[in-house]
């Protein structure tokens, strides 16, 4: 999956610094007092400080000086507007375009075409072009700018050659003293603009146009997920980071606040004090927020799972049963899972945070959308545990405990009975030990848990789950979630999962759906059943003699190489509720290889992004079946396949280069079939049988009915062999 670049969850910039681009037209001479608040004093030569007033007008080698929770705008003859805020200094010196910041907070804002400004330090100076920009300055400690719309080139003032280009919500923050230019990160101008005391969304200034163009295109991105939302703030002025669990932490040493290496905190509350709060690139990365119960932890019927959140669970380290914290965790509130647990700012999948944030409760009660989130070393299950949902009053007198729990694991989590996982499971950490019984369920949601989403997630390594016998998980009314993170890890189905539910009959809100989601490849050798199934790998998804089944909605499979199903492998999608739902299947960078196996549902969809669609030895049915290849070179390759379908069959090529070929006899079998491709081709000898009332070919090269090749035969016969219509 395409990584995406961090967002900081915005500084709350009550007293956050600015600075604009394009302040000063002819030269910064003047500025008149436009707006005041509390104690603002100007300084002029040897005079006493005076307190300024609304109108009055200042001019050369003059300062600005505010006290405490004191603010101040002037505006400039070119329409340019400044601003500071509490505990500032700046001076007008009239040299050009450029004002100096002795110490604060500044936002300055350039209208349109109005050429080149500058605001300087002792350190760095700040070009601006036509652009809104927030300013801080602490002499001897940090220097802090945000681009509200626009750019601005920040430089260092004894070497100008170097600089750095800041664009529209994106912040910089550096010492004071320091020797280079960290580049800039990503913030949320949306929240600052909510926050901000210099400027705000119902008082923008002159390029409000402007800003609000910015701020549009920033939220794109978060919706587009370019940009990803953290729990981090910076609530005003410094450089101290607030996380959802109120843990400050510096955030600068010579150049700080990356988005690939955000800092820990000075006491991480899953893996103890940290000596260096900012270990910079070569340091132990942010471990996320949620605590770490190390070493490696056996759930199963001798195990309580509490919700408020606490786990009692046999810990092979400490060689017993142990008592180990959760974290309560909220996508809304809390952001991006990954970092919030892991401290990963990538984004492994698009369909997974949404989940996260808005979980169903599937008896209709109040969902705060809470999770009870464990965060384990390493964990291994082989047996049900007994969920606990501490609560005192009744749903409706008042809150619901938290029904919904995500176990989550840095190295890999092992599902299956202890025999088969030999060496990793102690004999007195109990669990199942040989094969369940046919009705028997090794981690059985449905047992009394009232568990309504449930969630596997491991960050490295594998997640694995098998059986001899019976089902490895079996729910009614849970939503299932399989994560295995990482690039080189993968999700393997070895044992059947049935999830099943009441489904519509209960106001249309029980359901039971699985989403499995592989930084490499899932694999599945056995039966999968639930409402709906969402599969997406990294790389490639296998199903080799396993059956997966959507029992009243979508299947659908993406992968980022390789879809492959084979030896006797079902999909199907038995869909009673929904006309629309279909069984889709998209490989965006190779192909999707169908063979000796059984493809049913309402809607059949293959897309093939970039490589090309084999369908051998396979039967289909439904109400219509559409195979596409996008790639200039993609084929579709049939033989001895049998198509089934109520309405129509659609095999496309689209490509510049590709083509429909048929190399074994084959049965095409709708009202409306349609084939079209740079190529159409049956190979000698071989027969492609057509019933259909409707049957067209779109293509440049014929290569069937005519001599050394095969043919179409259609029944009722039309003259459907000709050249494309």
């Amino acid at each position: 999956m395409k990584v995406k670049p961090l967002l900081l969850a915005l500084l709350a910039a009550s007293v956050m610094p600015g600075v604009t681009a394009n302040s000063f037209a002819a030269g910064y001479s003047k500025a008149e007092f436009t707006r005041l608040h509390n104690q603002v004093n100007v300084l002029k030569g040897e005079e006493a400080p005076k307190p300024a007033a609304v109108g009055q007008e200042i001019t050369n080698v003059t300062s600005v000086a505010t006290g405490a929770d004191s603010r101040a705008e002037l505006r400039f003859p070119d329409k340019s507007l400044t601003r500071i805020g509490a505990n500032s200094r700046f001076t007008l010196k009239g040299d050009g375009r450029t004002l100096d910041l002795e110490g604060g907070v500044m936002m300055l804002q350039v209208p349109k075409k109005m050429g080149g400004a500058k605001v300087r330090t002792a350190a760095v100076t700040a070009a601006v072009t036509g652009t809104t920009v927030l300013f801080e300055y602490l002499p001897g400690g940090y220097v802090k700018l945000i681009c509200v719309e626009g750019s601005v080139d920040l430089s260092m003032n004894k070497n100008p050659s170097q600089f750095v280009t800041v664009g529209a919500g994106q912040m910089i923050i550096m010492k004071a003293d320091g020797n280079t230019i960290p580049q800039p990160v990503d913030v949320d101008l949306s929240t600052l603009l909510k926050s901000s005391k210099l400027i705000s969304a119902d008082d923008l200034g002159p390029n409000a146009r402007q800003i609000q163009q910015a701020m549009q295109q920033q939220q794109e991105e978060i919706q587009g997920g370019d940009l990803v939302v953290t729990n981090m703030v910076i609530e005003g002025r410094g450089t101290l980071v607030s996380l959802n669990n109120n843990t400050a932490l510096n955030v600068f040493k010579e150049v700080t606040v990356t988005d690939n290496n955000p800092p820990p905190p000075p006491n991480n509350p899953g893996g103890g004090n940290n000596d260096n709060p900012n270990p910079g690139p070569d340091g132990p990365s942010f471990p996320g927020i949620a605590p770490l119960i190390a070493g490696t932890t056996v759930l199963n019927q001798n195990s309580t799972v509490f919700t408020n959140p606490h786990v009692e669970a046999y810990n092979v380290q400490q060689g017993g049963v142990v008592t180990s914290e959760g974290i309560v965790y909220n996508g809304i509130a809390n952001g991006l899972f990954q970092y919030f647990t892991f401290g990963d700012s990538n984004v492994i999948s698009p369909t997974l945070q949404p989940l996260l944030n808005a979980p169903a409760d599937a008896w209709g009660y109040p969902n705060s959308g809470d999770w009870a989130l464990f965060k384990f070393e390493k964990l291994i299950i082989n047996g049900t545990p007994y969920f606990e949902y501490p609560y005192s009053i009744a749903y409706s007198e008042g809150p619901v405990p938290i029904h919904d729990v995500i176990l989550a694991s840095q190295n890999g989590i092992l599902l299956g009975e202890a025999g088969l996982f030999p060496g990793e499971v102690p004999e007195e950490a109990g669990g199942v030990v040989g094969p369940q019984g046919v009705e028997d369920t090794l981690l059985n949601l449905a047992d009394d848990t009232l568990v309504d989403n449930f969630v596997l997630y491991t960050q490295n390594g594998n997640l694995d789950i098998r059986t001899t016998k019976g089902n490895a998980i079996y729910g009614y009314n849970q939503n299932v979630t399989l994560v295995a993170a990482s690039a080189q890890s993968d999700v393997n189905i070895n044992g059947d999962v049935i999830l099943e539910s009441g489904g519509d009959s209960y106001e249309g809100t029980l359901t039971a759906n699985l989403n499995v989601i592989a930084g490499r490849d899932v694999n599945v050798t056995k039966k999968v059943v639930a409402d709906a199934v969402n599969i997406e790998s990294g790389r490639d998804v296998n199903v080799n003699g396993g059956k997966i089944v959507a029992d009243k909605r979508n299947l659908t499979v993406t992968a980022k190489r390789h879809i492959n199903v084979s030896n006797s492998a079902e999909l199907k999608a038995l869909t009673f509720y929904e006309t629309t739902a279909l069984v889709k299947l998209v490989a965006q960078q190779g192909d999707i290889n169908i063979s000796n196996s059984v493809v049913e549902g309402r809607n059949i969809e293959l897309e093939a992004l970039a490589g090309n669609i084999h369908l051998l030895n396979t039967q289909t049915s439904g109400d219509v079946f559409k195979a596409t290849t996008y790639g200039g070179n993609g084929w579709i390759n049939v033989g001895g396949t049998t198509i089934n379908a109520g309405t129509l069959i659609q095999l496309f090529a689209q490509g510049a280069n590709g083509g429909v070929r048929f190399t074994e006899n084959s049965h095409l079998n709708s009202p409306n079939v349609r084939i079209a491709g740079k190529t159409v081709e049956i190979l000698n000898d071989k027969t492609v049988t057509i019933d259909s009332s409707s049957f067209k070919v779109f293509s440049d090269n014929h290569k069937y009915n005519t001599t050394g090749q095969g043919n179409f035969s259609q029944s009722p016969q039309q003259n459907a062999f000709g050249p494309p219509n």
